[in-house]
């Protein structure tokens, strides 16, 4: 943005911020693309050593049982502790309820840019415009893998 003339300071208090806007969009983007990651690790066999989305997502709503495996096993790279984690990710739901959260970033993150005001720089010469934000979110909602 820099580069395309975009000022990084308001000229006053009262001029909006072109960064703001992008943020406003880029933040989620960028939640939604480290869940994906996450998620998609876990079922390529690349289980976390920790803490995951798909970890955080059981201790919230696992059973005792789900929540114990998951304490005994996480962490440990042997196929059997893979193989366990895995299970209670998949009695958990994780693949429906990640099915769910990714419906649902892809259409609030949509609504951000469709709300974001096409903006032209100072010097007129570059526009912040709904095109490149509508490209990395389908980008990244259409990954599979």
């Amino acid at each position: 943005m820099i580069i395309c003339g975009f000022p990084v300071e308001s000229a006053s208090p009262t001029d909006f911020s072109y960064y703001d806007f992008a943020l406003d969009i880029l933040l989620p983007l960028g939640e939604y693309a480290q869940i994906q990651r996450e998620y998609f690790e876990s079922r390529t066999g690349n289980l976390p050593k920790g803490r995951s989305w798909c970890y955080d997502l059981v201790r919230s709503t696992g059973s005792p049982e789900q929540l114990a495996t998951l304490d005994a096993h996480l962490g440990k790279e042997e196929a059997t502790s893979q193989l366990h984690i895995r299970s209670v990710f998949a009695e958990a739901g994780v693949d429906v309820r990640y099915s769910l959260y990714a419906e649902g970033a892809y259409a609030r993150i949509g609504a951000l840019i469709d709300a974001l005001p096409e903006l032209r720089s100072p010097s007129g010469d570059a526009v912040l415009g709904r095109a490149i934000f509508r490209a990395l979110l389908e980008d990244l909602h259409s990954r599979t893998d």
